[in-house]
């Protein structure tokens, strides 16, 4: 299995994980979808192969419970909204008790579920506090516009409620490593692979990642060596190790 996130920073890049990814990442020409020229196209953290596993110690613990109510949304009905908003949270916050997370890290989040009434489809909407039914409507209108191009004067009913829970977990530092000793790596071996920028076998050199430090920088053709993953640079690529180990990879101006 391959995963490949499209990622939204200075620029757009993929994030390399689990033990495929790389080849996915590297070979993204073979569908003629290069993302950009100028910036950095591919980025392949430290043991990709376990990136999703440290993804989970980077998340919050999270709880969602929920109630069906259809009603219609106005001020009448907001009052009993309100108390089962106040059991549902009661709930949830008993969730995250039970797994042990204490009451300063704890919070919740409340939505009510709208629609038109007679539509089958809602759209969850936030209810912040001192939030009423006529804010809420109209917080529902608005996204309904957003969503559908347009909003109708119709009856507005709140169908489900929910509150979400969250649970603030201690999260691992990110480590910087100790910068390259040496101004370029030294390549393991030399091994014969495809190089898809000349459409042709050629001569790759072979480096270990644990030998990639924080200002290095090399270019293609050459493959990274991790044991559980393999990362390849084409002979139009080049790679550069930031500060936390990760490495860099795009398109060699030319």
């Amino acid at each position: 299995m391959s995963n490949c996130l499209v990622i939204a920073a200075v620029a757009v890049a993929f994030l390399a994980f689990s033990p495929s990814g790389r080849a996915q990442t590297t070979d993204k020409r073979e569908s003629g979808k290069n993302i950009h020229r100028d910036g950095w196209d591919r980025i392949v953290p430290n043991v990709p192969a376990a990136f999703s596993a440290w993804g989970m110690l980077m998340s919050d613990l999270v709880f969602e419970v929920s109630q069906t109510v259809l009603r219609r949304l106005d001020e009448a009905a907001w009052e009993s909204i309100e108390s089962e908003f106040v059991e549902l949270e009661k709930q949830a916050l008993a969730l995250l008790a039970e797994q042990g997370v204490a009451e300063a890290d704890r919070s919740t989040d409340r939505l009510v579920e709208c629609r038109y009434a007679g539509q089958e489809h809602s759209i969850a909407v936030a209810a912040h506090p001192g939030a009423t039914a006529e804010t809420i409507a109209k917080r529902f209108n608005q996204l309904h516009a957003e969503r559908y191009g347009h909003a109708l004067a119709a009856t507005v009913q709140g169908s489900t409620l929910r509150v979400r829970a969250t649970g603030r977990l201690e999260k691992p530092p990110l480590k910087r490593r100790a910068a390259a000793t040496e101004s370029q790596p030294t390549p393991r071996s030399m091994r014969d692979a495809y190089c898809f920028a000349k459409r042709a076998f050629c001569r790759f050199s072979v480096y270990e990642r644990v030998a990639l430090a924080p200002g290095h920088a090399l270019v293609g053709p050459a493959i990274i060596d991790e044991g559980t993953s393999t990362t390849v640079i084409h002979s139009d690529q080049r790679l550069t190790v930031d500060v936390y180990g990760n490495l860099l990879i795009d398109m060699r101006l030319t």
